[in-house]
């Protein structure tokens, strides 16, 4: 009934803004859902670019030994022979908390 009353024009224009609305609230989420998409390709890929940096700049640490290592930073003898100690220390650390391993 109430129907009626209206004018055909209203309704043609409700109709569309209807459609407009649906339309644009559609294109949104499509953009918003490949924003996310592509931007989780990205995050991926800056991962696996610096998870092979660690392993180049690994392999060149394990490859070096402590006095190369610690000659690198540019420290004074007394400092140089101080972080040679350290790393001994740390590799020995090392190796016996993989030889105590429990199996867990």
């Amino acid at each position: 009934m109430i129907w009626a009353l209206i004018p055909n024009w209203l309704k043609i224009a409700a109709a569309g803004l209807l459609c407009a609305v649906l339309l644009a609230s559609g294109s949104y989420r499509l953009g918003k859902r490949e924003g996310r998409s592509q931007a989780a390709t990205e995050a991926l890929a800056k991962t696996v670019e610096i998870f092979q940096s660690r392993e180049k700049t690994n392999a060149e640490i394990n490859a070096a030994d402590a006095s190369a290592l610690c000659g690198r930073f540019g420290l004074q003898p007394d400092d140089k022979r101080e972080c040679m100690r350290r790393l001994a220390e740390a590799s020995a650390n090392a190796r016996n908390s993989g030889q105590n391993h429990s199996g867990r």
